[in-house]
């Protein structure tokens, strides 16, 4: 999924798409993705680079799927040190 960018087109729906069921479904495969340790990194730097993304992937999962607590817990330290969004 890295290799043919998948990660920039998914995010890309799940922030603009108006369907509820396309952003629920970007969300759930990002989810899951963070249990891969290289999409994970990517996915974190897209989250640091686009405002509102880690907000809108946690809105958006319900309870069909879990963001690995690694994920989850180096991006809530990054964000308490100012530094998950470099592009305001």
């Amino acid at each position: 999924m890295l290799s043919v960018d998948a990660l920039s087109v998914l995010t890309g729906r799940l922030m603009a798409d108006a369907s509820e069921a396309v952003r629920h479904s970007c969300a759930v495969t990002l989810a899951y993705l963070t249990h891969n340790k290289t999409a994970a990194r990517v996915l974190f730097a897209a989250c640091r680079n686009t405002p509102g993304l880690y907000d809108q992937i946690n809105a958006q999962i319900g309870t069909s799927a879990r963001v690995n607590p690694d994920f989850i817990a180096d991006f809530e330290c990054a964000r308490k040190v100012g530094l998950p969004c470099m592009r305001y």
